[in-house]
């Protein structure tokens, strides 16, 4: 387990970030990067303060009775004839699961899932 996180002491010095990420998720952060001249770490911290700056936050989660079905209820509808929603409160989805470090995103509804 890694250390708690602390305020820097030194606001004007510079501090390294430790990143955890797939590597399919690298490759795409570094195709980019290098696509536009970048390193990866220019990309990397210009869109986490782009994003803060933007305030647009990450999605809350959704109502749990839209929550991800579980295997014995889709039998138990399909059974009794009745339809389930869908994460994002739909009955039909083209529901593309992202796992970004243990929180899951539906990229077609652009919402986050339990």
């Amino acid at each position: 387990m890694g250390r708690s996180p602390t305020v820097p002491s030194h606001p004007s010095r510079y501090y390294s970030l430790l990143l955890r990420l797939k590597g399919s998720q690298k490759q795409t952060i570094l195709e980019y990067a290098r696509a536009h001249g970048l390193s990866m770490n220019q990309l990397i911290l210009y869109s986490v303060l782009r994003f803060i700056d933007e305030k647009q936050g990450i999605p809350q989660p959704g109502p749990s009775q839209y929550s991800l079905v579980e295997e014995k209820y889709k039998i138990q509808s399909l059974l009794d004839g009745e339809q389930l929603l869908t994460p994002c409160g739909k009955t039909r989805c083209k529901m593309v699961l992202e796992d970004i470090d243990g929180l899951q995103f539906c990229t077609t509804c652009n919402i986050r899932v339990l």
